[in-house]
């Protein structure tokens, strides 16, 4: 496979920063509203239905917990969370 345009490359990279950059002023706006992501989504159909968490559930508190910064919790609602963030 044959590396990229420079050009393409760069392309790539703004995309990412603005990705990052679009992602982080939502999070910020939803902090300054004193909202969660948890409110946005809709509700569970396993979990209202059955009121056991199912993997989403969890990948879903994850996420709000690594964005307030606690890792280790994170961890315990859904271990792949952490990791995905990472990588």
């Amino acid at each position: 496979m044959r590396p990229l345009p420079a050009r393409a490359q760069k392309v790539l990279w703004l995309l990412s920063v603005a990705a990052t950059v679009f992602f982080l002023l939502c999070i910020l706006c939803l902090k300054l509203q004193g909202r969660t992501l948890t409110g946005l989504l809709p509700p569970c159909s396993l979990y209202s239905r059955t009121g056991i968490c199912c993997a989403g559930c969890g990948g879903t508190r994850a996420l709000e917990c690594l964005l307030r910064g606690e890792w280790l919790q994170s961890a315990r609602y859904h271990i792949l969370v952490p990791y995905i963030a990472v990588a």
